[in-house]
C-alpha cells in the first residue's frame, strides 16, 4: 500500500482483502500460534483483514478449553475493537470455556460496554469463569470496577479471592489496602492468604506496611 497513490489506497486495500481466502486467513492464524517471532506480523495482517479475520480467530479460540497457547490470539483479537459485537454474546450464552475465553478477550478490548456483563458473571457457578472475569475487570478503570472487585474479595471461593487480590496488586489499587488487611486477618486458605499478603506488599501504603509488620 505505501507504493500506491494516496487517493487509490482505500480501493486498492478493498481489492487486496477480497483476494485473501478463508484458507489464507487460517494460515495467518496458524503462524501466530506456532511462531512467537512471526506472531506480531501475522497479528498486524489479521487486524488489517478486519472482521473476516476476527471471525476465524474467535472460532479458533473457542474450539478448545486450553488457554495457554491461545493467549497470542487473545492479544490480536483484543486489538480489534470492531470485533466486540462478535465476542460479547459468548459471555452470556457460551459454554464455560467459551465464557472464560470471552472474558479474557473483552478485558483486552477495554470497551466499557463489557463492564456490567462481566460483573454479572462474578456469580457464575464455575470457578474458572469467575477467575477470568476478575482478571478482565481489573483491566478497566478502577473507579468503574471497584464494586466488582469487592464482590470477588468477599467470595466464599478461595480461588476467586486470590484472583481478586492478585488483580488489586497488579493494578496497585491503593484504596483496597484496608479491605485486604481485614481479609488477611480472617483468611483461612493458605493460597488466598499469600495472594492477599503479596498484594499488600505491592500497595505499600502506610496501613498496608504496618499491617504486614504486625503479621510478621
Amino acid at each position: 500500500l505505501p507504493s500506491v497513490p494516496v487517493r487509490d489506497r482505500r480501493t486498492h486495500a478493498i481489492a487486496c482483502r477480497r483476494l485473501i481466502t478463508p484458507a489464507a486467513i487460517e494460515g495467518f492464524v496458524d503462524i501466530a500460534l506456532r511462531d512467537a517471532l512471526d506472531a506480531p506480523a501475522a497479528g498486524r495482517v489479521l487486524r488489517w483483514i478486519g472482521l473476516d479475520g476476527a471471525e476465524v480467530i474467535l472460532a479458533r479460540i473457542m474450539e478448545s478449553e486450553a488457554t495457554g497457547p491461545r493467549r497470542v490470539l487473545y492479544e490480536i483479537l483484543g486489538g480489534m475493537p470492531d470485533a466486540f459485537p462478535l465476542v460479547l454474546p459468548y459471555l452470556s450464552r457460551g459454554r464455560w470455556h467459551e465464557v472464560r475465553h470471552a472474558a479474557e478477550v473483552l478485558g483486552r478490548m477495554g470497551n466499557p460496554d463489557a463492564i456490567e456483563p462481566l460483573k454479572r458473571k462474578l456469580a457464575d457457578p464455575d470457578e474458572r469463569v469467575r477467575v477470568a472475569v476478575v482478571s478482565a475487570l481489573a483491566e478497566f478503570p478502577m473507579g468503574e470496577v471497584a464494586d466488582g472487585l469487592r464482590i470477588a474479595l468477599a467470595s466464599p471461593s478461595a480461588k476467586t479471592r486470590s484472583a481478586a487480590a492478585e488483580a488489586i496488586g497488579r493494578r496497585r489499587a491503593l484504596a483496597f489496602a484496608m479491605p485486604l488487611l481485614g481479609l488477611l486477618a480472617q483468611e483461612r486458605d493458605a493460597e488466598a492468604w499469600r495472594a492477599e499478603a503479596r498484594a499488600l506488599g505491592v500497595l505499600q501504603t502506610p496501613d498496608a506496611m504496618s499491617g504486614l509488620v504486625k503479621v510478621a
